[in-house]
């Protein structure tokens, strides 16, 4: 892992930090370390942007995301956080509430603003089996994913070689940008795939989580390294704080922020920010709260243009 010392959304320096731990699930599975590794976790003091200082070079990413929610996978996982169920694994994604709920969020943000006759080949960046694109957008469906999952039938699935074979009007990257240890970078990437004027829909997950005020203290410091020392103390914690944020939708007094797959935490502040110094133009963003999987999670969803002179 690396470190960086400014915001990776606005580029600056201007921050307050808060001490963390890598997950455990991510020494063992990613960085194939036994101990706990500290880390912290930043608030950008001008786009307001949450994020860790450390983040996944290239072969951590591969090693994370080459067999995605597979068998090795769930164990390592299972192993270290006993409450990662075996349906929480294969369910997320997956469970038909939430397909439709995240399907009617996206066309609630983009008919009202696009000719819907002008949408014809649509791509979903990082999208799976390509199960989120609406019904009724777009006549053709692709899907760019780097994992060996099968499409649905109609829709087609590219990979480096053939991605720039069309021409698309609308992207898709749905929960993707809180994995990216380099948000521009990936910006910059899906940049190239646009001719002319294409229009973006962006989705990343809300988890600004209020942070309790003894996190700023040395006493709280002190009090991660004790626990550190004593693992089943670190694993009761971390299922604490994990409750926590799902259900009660805060970060525990004494709980901890952990960097573990989501090292970006925004909000509509931030991502317009990210987005704005990229050269999207923006055309509409909001929030809004859904039931998840296995609990209420809540999402925000940008949609924007970018042209190609």
């Amino acid at each position: 892992m690396y470190a960086i010392d400014r915001c990776p959304c606005c580029n600056s320096r201007e921050n307050r930090s808060f001490p963390a731990i890598v997950a455990p699930f991510i020494s063992d599975y990613v960085l194939g370390q036994n101990a706990l590794r500290f880390c912290k976790l930043v608030e950008c003091g001008n786009c307001t942007f949450r994020y860790f200082d450390l983040r996944y070079d290239e072969k951590e990413t591969a090693a994370l995301y080459r067999n995605y929610r597979g068998e090795s996978y769930y164990l390592a996982r299972h192993r270290h956080e006993f409450w990662y169920r075996r349906k929480d694994n294969d369910g997320i994604g997956h469970n038909a509430d939430e397909i439709k709920n995240r399907k009617d969020f996206v066309s609630g943000m983009i008919l009202p603003h696009l000719d819907n006759s002008k949408i014809v080949n649509v791509l979903d960046y990082g999208g799976d089996k390509g199960q989120f694109i609406p019904e009724g957008i777009g006549a053709n469906k692709y899907v760019y994913e780097l994992s060996d999952v099968l499409p649905l039938p109609g829709t087609v699935k590219l990979n480096d070689g053939n991605i720039h074979d069309h021409r698309y009007d609308l992207i898709m990257l749905c929960h993707v940008l809180e994995h990216c240890s380099d948000p521009s970078g990936m910006l910059g990437k899906i940049k190239q795939l646009v001719q002319g004027t294409t229009f973006f829909y962006f989705e990343v997950p809300f988890e600004n989580y209020p942070i309790p005020p003894n996190w700023a203290s040395a006493a709280y410091e002190r009090y991660l390294h004790i626990i550190a020392g004593a693992g089943t103390m670190v694993v009761l914690c971390d299922c604490i704080s994990t409750v926590s944020r799902l259900l009660l939708g805060r970060f525990p007094r004494w709980g901890f922020a952990k960097l573990h797959e989501h090292i970006n935490y925004y909000n509509e502040k931030s991502l317009a920010e990210l987005l704005l110094r990229e050269g999207f133009r923006i055309i509409a963003c909001k929030g809004d709260d859904c039931k998840s999987h296995s609990h209420i999670a809540r999402k925000i969803g940008c949609l924007a243009s970018f042209s190609k002179q």
